[in-house]
């Protein structure tokens, strides 16, 4: 319910703010992540200058907006877990929880990322975006590559013909009154188990690639020394990232 109000809070925003075109709309966005960005580098400075709950409160919301409408752009799994979404027998809450999974290793990644090479390397925030999208990004796509193909295989086998329960144990009469003929999972459980964990590793896999929005605020966070701020900053991004991927996801699932 919260995620559908927000949804729609943000969809009657934008329709206002554009002129009903794709171009409108890509602009609208394009121009409310800068805008936020820039909300993020003053709520940051703010709370330096002044932190109280206002101050906090200001930055968070900012942060979670920035999420919201950044996430509407390229990546973020939105394609992976739509498609997910849309093509297994998944509930709705498993779809919403999924998107918060992904979102929040995005962050989770983000937050060690910079914690390396701002404590360790002493790199710069660009050296950390090219660096995830040389190596991090591609390990996204190979993981999401590679449960891919599980699934197609396991799909495979789920609709090969297999001998029955009785063909099977046709030489162990006495197992029924033993204890009722259920020594082995079920194909329907088994399925179910594979769907979930092939859920979580594409939840996984798709949030390898950490936000730049999240880089951003953490580097900055951690250069003035704010460096539990700049943590709470980082998911209070991923939590806007996920409701957009959530709303999306939850979408292809409705029409399927």
């Amino acid at each position: 319910m919260i995620v559908g109000g927000v949804v729609a809070a943000v969809a009657v925003a934008v329709l206002l703010g554009t002129d009903g075109t794709l171009a409108g709309f890509t602009e609208y966005v394009r121009g409310m992540q800068a805008t936020l960005q820039q909300a993020l580098v003053g709520g940051v400075r703010r709370w330096q200058q002044t932190p109280d709950g206002a101050a906090l409160g200001a930055l968070g919301l900012s942060c979670f907006l920035y999420g919201v409408f950044h996430a509407v752009g390229p990546g973020h799994g939105k394609a992976v877990l739509a498609t997910y979404a849309a093509t297994t027998d998944v509930s709705l809450p498993r779809v919403v929880a999924l998107s918060g999974l992904s979102a929040f290793t995005q962050a989770t990644v983000a937050v060690i990322l910079v914690s390396v090479a701002f404590w360790v390397i002493g790199a710069s925030a660009r050296w950390v975006n090219t660096q995830a999208e040389r190596f991090l990004e591609p390990a996204s796509y190979a993981a999401i590559a590679a449960v891919g193909v599980w699934l197609v295989v396991s799909g495979v086998r789920s609709v090969m013909p297999r001998r029955t329960a009785v063909a099977a144990h046709a030489h162990h009469h006495h197992d029924a009154d033993c204890c009722g003929g259920h020594h082995h999972p079920t194909a329907e459980t088994t399925a179910k188990g594979a769907s979930l964990r092939s859920g979580i590793v594409l939840a996984m896999a798709a949030g390898l690639r950490p936000c730049t929005g999240s880089l951003l605020v953490l580097f900055l966070c951690f250069g003035l020394g704010l460096w539990t701020l700049g943590i709470v900053a980082a998911y209070a991004i991923g939590m806007g990232t996920a409701i957009t991927v959530a709303a999306l996801a939850a979408g292809a699932h409705a029409a399927r």
